[in-house]
């Protein structure tokens, strides 16, 4: 997630809940959020970028699958959840 402050060598970032008033996950250094953090929260998130004094800026991002992904991209999502909850299973998408 791209973002740039103009005082402030380095941000921070996390990842919330739309509605919620605090990050849902653990603030980090790495731009590159993990996208299994992010569809374990919903279709739309809130990312928060965080200065080096302490200044939240917040964008709320809706999650859109590239054409053809959607059943892998659930198959992850459940994948994800299975290890929190083992009774969800994921079966292969078989077209047709």
């Amino acid at each position: 997630m791209p973002a740039r402050d103009a005082l402030s060598a380095t941000l921070e970032w996390a990842m919330g809940r739309v509605g919620e008033s605090t990050p849902a996950t653990p603030w980090t250094a790495d731009p590159n959020l993990d996208a299994s953090a992010a569809l374990a929260l919903g279709d739309d998130i809130v990312v928060y970028a965080r200065d080096d004094v302490g200044n939240v800026a917040q964008a709320t991002v809706h999650l859109a699958p590239e054409p053809g992904a959607g059943a892998a991209i659930a198959c992850a999502a459940l994948a994800f959840l299975a290890r929190r909850n083992p009774s969800k299973r994921c079966r292969r998408h078989r077209p047709g």
